[in-house]
């Protein structure tokens, strides 16, 4: 079974530096998808993306609703978890009330044979939910979800037209692994993301 580097763990630092800045009480959930982390599962070949959104409307069903409506969740996730939170809330609008999507990969349509999250054919078709969306880029960062170098804000600001979302740049993230290496940055961001929640 393939593992990938992965896990939970990525965010304890980033809860360690939200604490002080919170003015209410949060409740977090952090979860390993399959294949990653401490999971002792793996998705099923070709169809990682489906099965990801799945775990994640599990969680958000089992553990978030006994302690919060959908009104009062934010989902934020860094790569594929921001991909995968966008993707539930584009599958099935009304899911979450805010989504912070930190440089979700966000692949052309051709890619569909590879069950890769958020392809162009679902973004194309627009999205009619509530919930605010903001795709987050880092200031230095060169990953590009188009796969093509240096495509990342420019493409970011294309998908946020059809998904009524907007674009954050970063500021001061040197790049993509921003969650590891400059967790304060990504905390002052949750902070935001719960403080917009009234």
């Amino acid at each position: 079974m393939a593992r990938w580097p992965g896990s939970l763990e990525c965010w304890a630092p980033v809860l360690e530096d939200l604490a002080p800045l919170l003015t209410r009480r949060v409740e977090w959930v952090a979860l390993d998808f399959s294949g990653h982390g401490a999971s002792t599962s793996s998705p099923p070949t070709g169809r990682w993306d489906e099965y990801h959104v799945a775990e994640a409307r599990e969680v958000l069903q089992s553990e978030l609703r006994a302690v919060a409506p959908a009104s009062r969740t934010v989902g934020v996730g860094h790569s594929m978890g921001g991909a995968v939170l966008a993707a539930l809330e584009l599958r099935q609008p009304g899911s979450l009330a805010r989504v912070a999507a930190i440089e979700p990969p966000i692949f052309p349509a051709a890619a569909r044979c590879l069950g890769l999250p958020l392809v162009a054919s679902e973004v194309a078709a627009g999205y009619d939910g509530g919930a605010a969306v903001t795709l987050v880029t880092c200031s230095a960062s060169r990953f590009s979800p188009l796969l093509l170098p240096g495509s990342g804000p420019a493409a970011y600001s294309l998908v946020a037209q059809t998904l009524r979302a907007g674009v954050v740049r970063l500021p001061g993230a040197s790049h993509h692994l921003v969650v590891q290496e400059q967790p304060a940055l990504v905390a002052r961001l949750v902070a935001d993301e719960v403080a917009a929640i009234v």
